[in-house]
């Protein structure tokens, strides 16, 4: 009995070292590490790989307005520090692409959406930017577009509406959401640009979140966390 009770005890113990270790986030050290090889993806100063340890790792990390995932499941999108991982399924076997790299001018993932209609990952940067680029062509790659404004800073989610061609973004730092154009890009010739606001509206909410768009009814969705209340906004 008691050599079952050991035997029992053992395998237990393994066990739940098994799940520690699965959960158990790298150290700094480790992250920085990654980060490097993340910038240096593809630019020939590197072994232009990314380890599937820091892979594994990024994907834990990201936060949730810098996750998402096709109609159908089948595609997740996850953004961490300079590094976006798309996984797809392919013959039904699952495997991960990369974006990242010097090209990429990825720095610090604030969040990301997956715009399906246009098969684009739109990412937003902590300075600020919004990057688009296409979820069918990664690697060390440029953004298609690059949006910039200065009302943009402190900006922390945002969702495509592929009815309108916008992007709307929540700035909870000023309490407003903002709407640009899809096709803005800073790097167009003058007078094609698109840089403008369209649209903005101020909620005066401190802690807005969870931003998704109902198409059909053409309504922006959020929650105000502070009251666990959720919000509608008419965007007709």
């Amino acid at each position: 009995m008691m050599k079952k009770l050991i035997t029992f005890l053992f395998f237990v113990g393994i066990y739940n070292s098994i799940i520690v270790a699965s959960t158990e986030l790298p150290n700094e050290a480790d992250v920085v590490l990654c980060q490097d090889q993340a910038e240096n993806y593809g630019n020939g100063k590197g072994d232009d790989i990314i380890n599937q340890s820091c892979i594994e790792s990024f994907k834990k990390m990201a936060a949730p307005e810098a996750k998402s995932e096709s109609k159908s499941m089948k595609m997740k999108f996850f953004g961490y520090r300079n590094t976006v991982l798309i996984e797809k399924y392919k013959n039904n076997i699952l495997f991960t692409e990369i974006i990242a790299g010097n090209s990429s001018e990825l720095k610090a993932i604030r969040a990301l959406t997956f715009d399906e209609k246009n098969q684009e990952v739109v990412v937003l940067d902590d300075s600020g930017d919004i990057l688009f680029f296409s979820s069918k062509i990664t690697g060390n790659i440029a953004p298609f577009r690059i949006l910039k404004h200065k009302d943009l800073v402190g900006a922390c989610e945002l969702v495509v509406d592929s009815t309108r061609d916008q992007v709307v973004v929540n700035n909870k730092s000023t309490k407003r959401i903002l709407f640009f154009s899809r096709l803005a890009n800073f790097h167009a010739r003058e007078g094609k640009q698109k840089l403008v606001i369209l649209k903005s509206i101020d909620t005066s909410l401190i802690d807005l979140k969870n931003l998704s768009i109902d198409l059909e009814k053409s309504e922006l969705h959020g929650v105000d966390s502070s009251k666990n209340s959720a919000i509608v906004f008419n965007l007709k």
